[in-house]
């Protein structure tokens, strides 16, 4: 039994020796506790958490997604302007910025300067945000760019014309387009011209609607009102001209930029309701 406790110990002892070989002894441990590394050395962790992606996350309403990207590669903030360039439709589509005239005295909602003031402002963030290195991106923004320089365009004829009643602004808007013709030289000259128009275009609207009736009743309201005139303004400029003139705005290629958005990604995880 002595000599047993006698070669443990001296096992101990020799174990405790090669320990501070390696350098595993007390004055050679860092203060934080863990094992000093020379210059050279990287250890397991920190070589996973150098290539380990990061994560984004997004959701279209239907479904959750959280996609996983190489930081080598891209920068969470590339990504995040990535996305900001091909989901938002704020300018395009805000009723601040386009507010929707149904009645006359909607059209104090109108701003001119704060159209041009929400313009700029997307204008310079697009143009100046940095986009993942691929010169893909640069075509997206510039597509997009164009495509909110046109809406602007428009919103502002439409300001104008409206704002200083004064339907010859729709004018500028200069396509070659039977149709924006027809229902701007209503809306232009007024009278008579304008109500037979505005007619022409209820048999239209009611001939293309599953409730013809009700299309009619509004019309009949409206145009034996003595603000008949206003009214048929506002018809015939959101349900003809308007409709006639977005079509020449060119389209933002979304499916384009969603594709090239999910090649950002090594792997995409999706969660549907």
């Amino acid at each position: 039994m002595k000599n047993k406790i006698l070669t443990l110990a001296t096992c101990m002892t020799m174990m405790f020796f090669i320990a501070c070989n390696l350098k595993f002894c007390a004055n050679e441990t860092p203060a934080s506790g863990e094992i000093k590394q020379t210059q050279n050395e990287t250890s397991d962790s920190e070589e996973i958490k150098q290539t380990q992606p990061n994560s984004f996350a997004w959701a279209d309403g239907l479904c959750e997604y959280e996609g996983f990207f190489d930081l080598t590669k891209t920068t969470k903030q590339q990504i995040q302007n990535a996305y900001y360039l091909i989901a938002n439709i704020d300018f395009i589509f805000s009723s601040e910025i386009d507010p929707p005239i149904n009645e006359w005295k909607d059209i104090k909602r109108l701003n001119s300067s704060a159209l041009k003031n929400a313009y700029l402002r997307e204008n310079e963030r697009l143009s100046k945000m940095e986009l993942p290195e691929n010169k893909i991106w640069e075509t997206l923004r510039q597509e997009k760019l164009r495509v909110i320089e046109q809406w602007y365009k428009l919103y502002k004829i439409k300001c104008e014309a409206f704002l200083t009643d004064n339907m010859e602004t729709l004018r500028e808007f200069d396509k070659n387009d039977e149709c924006l013709d027809f229902y701007a030289t209503a809306l232009i000259d007024g009278g008579d011209n304008l109500l037979s128009t505005w007619e022409h275009l209820t048999k239209l609207q009611a001939s293309r609607n599953a409730y013809p009736d009700r299309i009619w009743a509004i019309y009949h309201e409206q145009s034996s009102s003595k603000n008949k005139f206003q009214y048929g303004k506002i018809q015939l400029f959101n349900y003809g001209w308007w409709n006639c003139a977005v079509k020449h705005i060119d389209k933002f290629d979304e499916s384009k930029g969603w594709k090239e958005f999910e090649k950002l990604f090594i792997s995409i995880k999706e969660n549907c309701y």
